[in-house]
C-alpha cells in the first residue's frame, strides 16, 4: 500500500520530483564516465607494460636483490644454473610464453657522434609473440629485430636516434595503440653503429651493429638513451651468460596468485633464490602505475564527495518543498491511523523509485556520451607518455551497481531527513501549519 501511494505521488507531483531526478541522473552520469575513464587508464597501462614493454603477467628475478629490475652483469642477475632450473620449471607449469632480458649499457657511436646508451637485450621472437598482434610491430621506422635484414642488429630509441643524426620519413606516428605492420623508411649517416662496452670480466669490447629500426617506448627519458638488441648478441658482446630478469605470460585463465605461490614453494625446495611477482606489484616496473592510479582514485573520491554533497542538498531541498506542499494530505493520512513510520515509508519509497529512475536515465546518458566520446578519437597529452593518448571511456556494469547503490542510499537518507519532523508532528499541528 505504501509503495502504491508513493508511486502515485511521483506522477501527481512530477514537476517537483523532476529536479531531484535530474540531479541524480547527472551525478550518475558524471560518476560513471569518470570511473570509465579510470578503467581506460588501467587498460592503457596494461597494454603499455604487459604488452608493449613485454612484461607479461609476471616478472621473475633473483630474490633479495638491492635494485629490482635493474640487475646488470653482476651477481644480482640470474646465472646459468638458475636459468636452467627456471626454464625446466616453466615448461611444465602452464606458461604460454617467456622472454629473457638483460640490462646493458655503454657507448654508442655513429661517425663523429657518440653518446651513452642504456639498453635492453631480449629474445626477439618470443618478445614479438608476447607483444601480441597490436604491438608485434615495435618500430615506427624500419623493422623489428626479428625481421632485421642483417645481423647483428639494434633498434635505436627516438631521441637517441636524433642525436645520432637519424631521420624517419613517415611523419609523426602514435604507438600508443600500436603501429601498422609495414616497413617505413628512415635514414642515418651510417647504416651501422658501434657499441663500446665493458664485459662481465671488466674488459673492453666493441662491435658494429646494423641499425634495423627506430623505436619509441612512449617515455622521453628512456628513449633518450635506449637501444634494443637480441639477447644472444648482447651476451656475445658482453661475454656473459647472465640474464637480468624473465617475463612470464601464463596460459589464459591461470590463477596468477596460486601460480606464484606454487612457484615460490618449488624454488625454496630446490634452493634456487628466485622470486616472481606481477609487474604492477614490482617496486620498479609498477611504481608509475601505482602512483598514477592512486592519484586518479583519490581524485575520483574527491569528485564523488562533491557530487554526492550537491545531490544530497538538491534532494533535501526538493523533498522539503514537497513535504510542506502536501501537509493537508499528510494530516489526512495521520487522522485515519497512519503512523509516523508510515509517512516516512511513503517518502522512502518515493525516494527509491526516484533514485532508480535517475540511475536508469544516468545509465542511458552515460552510454550515449561514452559512445560519442569514443567515436571522436580525441587525442590528449597524458604527461607521462611522449605520444598522445586516445581519450576513451570503458564503462563497466559493476560501476552502475555501486553507483546506483550509493545514489539510492543518499536519496533515501536525504528524504528521511526532510520528512522526519513533519511525520512526527501531531495531526492538529500539521493541519494548523498548513
Amino acid at each position: 500500500m505504501l509503495a502504491k501511494i508513493a508511486w502515485r505521488n511521483l506522477f501527481l507531483h512530477g514537476r517537483k520530483s523532476l529536479a531531484a531526478l535530474l540531479s541524480i541522473a547527472l551525478a550518475s552520469i558524471a560518476l560513471s564516465l569518470f570511473s570509465g575513464y579510470i578503467h581506460n587508464v588501467r587498460r592503457l597501462y596494461d597494454a603499455t607494460f604487459a604488452r608493449r614493454q613485454m612484461l607479461g603477467d609476471l616478472v621473475v628475478e633473483r630474490a633479495g636483490i638491492k635494485l629490482p629490475g635493474k640487475a646488470g652483469l653482476d651477481e644480482q642477475a640470474l646465472d646459468i644454473a638458475e636459468q636452467t632450473w627456471l626454464e625446466t620449471y616453466l615448461k611444465d607449469h602452464h606458461v604460454q610464453n617467456r622472454v629473457r632480458f638483460l640490462n646493458i649499457s655503454g657507448f654508442i657511436s655513429s661517425g663523429q657522434v657518440s653518446d651513452i646508451f642504456l639498453g635492453i637485450a631480449f629474445d626477439p621472437v618470443e618478445g614479438a609473440r608476447l607483444r601480441g598482434p597490436d604491438y608485434a610491430w615495435s618500430t615506427y621506422a624500419g623493422v623489428p629485430l626479428e625481421r632485421a635484414p642483417a645481423q647483428p642488429a639494434v633498434l635505436v630509441g627516438r631521441n637517441l636516434s636524433e642525436i645520432l643524426g637519424c631521420e624517419a620519413h613517415a611523419g609523426e606516428l602514435n604507438g600508443t595503440l600500436g603501429y601498422v605492420p609495414e616497413e617505413r623508411p628512415f635514414t642515418c649517416p651510417n647504416t651501422t653503429v658501434q657499441l663500446q662496452v665493458n664485459t662481465e670480466s671488466g674488459q673492453s669490447n666493441a662491435m658494429d651493429f646494423y641499425t634495423a629500426g627506430l623505436i619509441a617506448t612512449g617515455f622521453t627519458e628512456i628513449d633518450a638513451h635506449l637501444i634494443m638488441m637480441s639477447l644472444a648478441e648482447a651476451q656475445r658482446l658482453f661475454h656473459t651468460q647472465r640474464v637480468s630478469y624473465v617475463s612470464v605470460q601464463l596460459e589464459s585463465g591461470e590463477d596468477i596468485a596460486e601460480w606464484v605461490r606454487t612457484f615460490h614453494q618449488a624454488a625454496i625446495a630446490a634452493h634456487v633464490p628466485v622470486r616472481a611477482m606481477t609487474w604492477k606489484a614490482h617496486s620498479y616496473f609498477g611504481d608509475l602505475f601505482r602512483n598514477s592510479m592512486e592519484f586518479l582514485e583519490l581524485f575520483r573520491d574527491f569528485v564523488v564527495a562533491i557530487l554526492l554533497m550537491v545531490v544530497t542538498m538538491a534532494i533535501i531541498n526538493t523533498f522539503v518543498r514537497i513535504v510542506y506542499e502536501r501537509l493537508h494530505e499528510l494530516g489526512a493520512l495521520r487522522s485515519i491511523g497512519y503512523r509516523p513510520w508510515h509517512i516516512i515509508g511513503i517518502f522512502g519509497y518515493e525516494a527509491i523509485f526516484l533514485a532508480l529512475a535517475g540511475s536508469l536515465v544516468g545509465l542511458a546518458g552515460a552510454y550515449a556520451l561514452a559512445f560519442c566520446c569514443n567515436r571522436l578519437d580525441f587525442i590528449y597529452d597524458a604527461g607521462f607518455l611522449s605520444d598522445g593518448v586516445p581519450f576513451r571511456i570503458d564503462l563497466a556494469f559493476g560501476d552502475f551497481v555501486w553507483i546506483t547503490g550509493v545514489v539510492v542510499g543518499i536519496t533515501v537518507g536525504s528524504t528521511v531527513l526532510a520528512s522526519w519532523r513533519v511525520s512526527h508532528m501531531l495531526v492538529a499541528d500539521i493541519l494548523r501549519e498548513r
